[in-house]
């Protein structure tokens, strides 16, 4: 509906497009994958859901993915969760400033446990292991630099509105 209407008010005209940019991508680190199995003890976050479905109510069972911040440290934990499901919760662009693609071949939810320390704060005395170590070092992940598609909007044209 919303863009029915910038298409008559506005005259817009946009289109999807993909690009070839620098991205990451996620592999097995050398020595192999350090992942922790899932124990299957309560009910995994389902990621495909859209926001607008209702939450299902919390109850002992479920999963809890939790996080917290100690000094210049980010510890993050998720129980059942996909190599895919952890891209999109931890390592895209807010995280890494660069799309990340799954290349590890690894199937399966996994409890993940990770603690590191944001870019910026590296050179402060408390700092813990960067993304890119404490990935390879705790999980045996490792980000490589790479090429890979992502897609756009484009805006082709736009018009002032006419008085009403």
């Amino acid at each position: 509906m919303l863009q029915a209407l910038l298409e008559d008010r506005f005259q817009v005209k946009v289109r999807r497009e993909t690009r070839e940019v620098p991205v990451y991508d996620l592999t097995v680190a050398k020595g192999g994958p350090k992942l922790q199995p899932f124990d299957g003890s309560c009910t995994p976050v389902d990621w495909n859901k859209t926001p607008q479905d209702p939450p299902p109510p919390k109850g002992p069972g479920d999963c809890r993915n939790v996080g917290g911040v100690s000094g210049t440290n980010l510890t993050r934990y998720w129980r059942g969760i996909s190599i895919d499901n952890f891209i999109l919760a931890i390592l895209g662009k807010g995280i890494t400033g660069r799309p990340v693609i799954n290349k590890t071949g690894i199937a399966g939810v996994f409890d993940i446990h990770l603690e590191f320390t944001r870019d910026q704060n590296l050179d402060k005395a408390d700092a813990g292991p960067s993304i890119f170590t404490a990935l390879q070092e705790q999980l045996g992940l490792k980000l490589v630099p790479a090429k890979g598609p992502e897609e756009y909007l484009v805006i082709d044209h736009v018009e002032r509105p006419s008085e009403n």
